[in-house]
């Protein structure tokens, strides 16, 4: 029988302190799609939604980038965004700690939202509903950048066998589906664009890649 999964919180509010080092290491590409992504932020830009922020990685380059921007951060794990605001204690930042499909995004648009090695722990059905409430967030000319956890070589049963496993743990377990437990859902780059493309995207592109770390362009 395949371990019990941890609830998603506990999870990363157990690994806050290192998981900065961890994710250098485990990541396909270590360092570099933090950093690329703040190349497709465009300099105009004044507000960014980070969700699923964690500690903030990405921020760094973005902050160089755009030192004065205004970043509102979403993330379930309390100690995540306290090693974010300790890193970044002197920027303009929001941190909302609440779940990313109940938490409420605020009334303000955002001219670009970001988010980074996170929704890979999301289904099918999820990333849809996020993807909806983030071309909503934006205006038109608007910028979505995913760099996540994807299955690059668009093998769909690799997907499946995710899926399978989602499933099988929680059967397994007794676990209510409701709530969020640490596991990998990966879809296919394919897949993703798709899903993108039904949420309203009209315009959607890979930017930028290594393995099985994909960074996707969604534009409003």
């Amino acid at each position: 029988m395949t371990k019990r999964p941890e609830a998603m919180a506990a999870f990363f509010n157990d690994r806050a302190t290192i998981y900065d080092q961890q994710q250098l290491i485990n990541a396909d590409g270590g360092i570099e799609g933090y950093q690329r992504l703040a190349d497709f932020i465009p300099t105009a830009t004044n507000q960014i939604l980070d969700l699923v922020c964690g500690t903030g990685l990405e921020l760094a380059a973005i902050f160089a980038k755009l030192p004065t921007v205004k970043v509102t951060g979403i993330d379930l794990a309390t100690n995540m965004l306290a090693q974010l605001r300790k890193k970044y204690a002197d920027r303009n930042i929001q941190l909302i700690n609440a779940d990313y499909l109940q938490a409420d995004w605020g009334p303000t648009n955002f001219d670009v939202v970001i988010t980074v090695m996170s929704l890979h722990h999301f289904t099918t059905t999820e990333k849809l509903t996020i993807y909806e409430r983030v071309f909503q967030k934006l205006p038109v000319g608007g910028r979505f950048i995913n760099c996540d956890y994807m299955i690059g070589n668009n093998d769909q049963t690799q997907a499946d066998s995710f899926a399978k496993a989602q499933q099988q743990a929680l059967t397994a377990y007794h676990l209510d589906d409701q709530h969020r437990y640490h596991l990998d859902t990966p879809l296919t780059v394919k897949t993703e664009q798709h899903l993108l493309r039904q949420a309203g995207f009209a315009a959607v592109q890979q930017v930028w890649s290594n393995h099985n770390n994909v960074m996707l362009l969604a534009e409003k």
